[in-house]
């Protein structure tokens, strides 16, 4: 981990601190929902505003560490040149995404690559304070590109990267702009506070609420990290998709999201597989004895609308048949292929007759056959 105190690139000074005052100063803390050994490298680039967005990035670090269900990166402190409550703090960083990628190269200039994730952030100094000021790099961002005054949110879109210091907490922790909610659908909605729960009416209809609605389909949660500490996010009853709950039990379809560097899913991250509705995903089934029971025991979590073909997650709409039948997840982009990854998350994916295998035999994860030897 790393912890830089800057000055304000070559123009600002450390100011020198008298008596017990507390430092006028700005802390970055930041963290990512990416796993750490996808990570090529995060660009940072911190001074005064109107100097970042073009700047050379202050360093490239390789620095992370898994810390609970986030990444760690590190924190970075800036300093103005004197008292002046109008100097504004700026910060530029810039993540790049899969281990062959290069943070130094791809994430900067003018035109970065689309494995690329920026976050900004601009805020003033306040005399005597130091302000904690959290980024997160998250994946829903990956790709993302605004201009040099907005920031990508939780659901992907671009907000104003200005924080407003009157909103920091009674520690000097100051959250970013529109960083909070649970993203219903589209991610047009952020369900907060009362109406914490994205619910979606049997006519289509979306809306935050006080709690599920009847009738129609809901959830306050799409992994455990929705829920808080020490609560899990499972899939419920009449239309409730996924709610917390204290301690999920063995029967219970445990909600995930792919890619997360801390799964709750037994097979770690190729077993968020299963869609669970509304583009929430499901750990798949937990495989006791791999290769001599079959993969997936029930499909009752999968829509009965979906398109024809094998669903592959982490996407939207990529559903795998025809020549590409099989789903494979080795690479940062899911992907249809024709001779590897999974055939089958569920015997009624497989001919009649065929059980759903899990398992490895070469490139093969899951795979449709009469008995378990093809695995074993």
């Amino acid at each position: 981990m790393f912890r830089k105190v800057l000055s304000c690139l070559a123009v600002c000074l450390t100011i020198s601190l008298m008596g017990c005052l507390e430092p006028t100063q700005v802390t970055f803390d930041i963290t990512t929902d990416v796993p750490c050994a996808q990570i090529g490298g995060t660009a940072i680039t911190v001074g005064l505003e109107g100097t970042t967005e073009k700047g050379t990035p202050i360093t490239v670090v390789r620095d992370c560490r898994e810390d609970g269900t986030v990444g760690a990166i590190g924190t970075f402190a800036v300093v103005p040149s004197q008292l002046n409550n109008r100097a504004v703090a700026s910060a530029k960083i810039s993540l790049a995404v899969g281990s062959d990628s290069n943070a130094g190269t791809d994430c900067v200039g003018v035109a970065p690559s689309s494995n690329c994730i920026t976050a900004r952030r601009r805020v003033s100094f306040v005399t005597h304070r130091s302000l904690k000021i959290p980024i997160e790099l998250l994946l829903v961002c990956r790709g993302v590109v605004c201009d040099e005054d907005s920031t990508c949110n939780r659901v992907g879109r671009c907000v104003s990267s200005r924080v407003d210091t009157n909103q920091c907490d009674s520690t000097n922790v100051c959250t970013g702009p529109d960083t909070s909610g649970l993203p219903c659908l589209d991610g047009s909605l952020l369900c907060t506070g009362d109406t914490s729960w994205c619910t979606v009416s049997s006519s289509g209809q979306k809306a935050c609420a006080a709690g599920a609605l009847s009738g129609g389909r809901s959830f306050e949660c799409r992994d455990a990290r929705d829920c808080g500490a020490n609560l899990q996010c499972v899939a419920g009853v009449n239309g409730v998709l996924g709610h917390c709950v204290t301690m999920a039990a063995v029967d219970d379809t445990v909600l995930c999201t792919p890619g997360q560097s801390t799964t709750p899913c037994a097979t770690g991250a190729l077993g968020c597989a299963l869609d669970a509705g509304l583009g929430l995903t499901a750990c798949l089934p937990v495989v006791v004895d791999a290769g001599t029971i079959d993969a997936g025991v029930s499909d009752s979590g999968i829509d009965a609308g979906r398109p024809v073909g094998l669903p592959c997650p982490r996407t939207a709409n990529l559903y795998c048949s025809g020549a590409t039948p099989y789903c494979d997840l080795s690479s940062d982009a899911p992907r249809c292929v024709a001779d590897a990854g999974a055939q089958c998350w569920f015997a009624s994916d497989c001919a009649a007759g065929n059980a759903c295998w899990a398992g490895l035999q070469g490139q093969f994860t899951n795979q449709c056959a009469v008995s378990s030897s093809v695995t074993n």
